[in-house]
């Protein structure tokens, strides 16, 4: 089952993207909370958080705190 994340990384829906690497990718969400609201997603599909694979977790966590230092 497609994810409306896995359709916007694929392309099939837009984005505006801030990050992209081989593991996580960053776009800005389409219903901001706050201006510069950015969703921080693994590009490897999972159901639950807590069995994502341990290397998509750090990435995420390095990218999440990269983007909050740019702002």
């Amino acid at each position: 089952m497609s994810t409306v994340f896995s359709r916007i990384i694929a392309g099939e829906l837009p984005g505006q993207f801030v990050h992209r690497d081989d593991l996580v990718v960053a776009f800005l969400s389409i219903q901001p909370l706050s201006e510069g609201h950015t969703l921080v997603v693994p590009r490897l599909e999972s159901f639950d958080f807590r069995l994502a694979r341990e290397a998509s977790q750090e990435e995420l966590a390095v990218v999440a705190n990269r983007l909050r230092d740019a702002m």
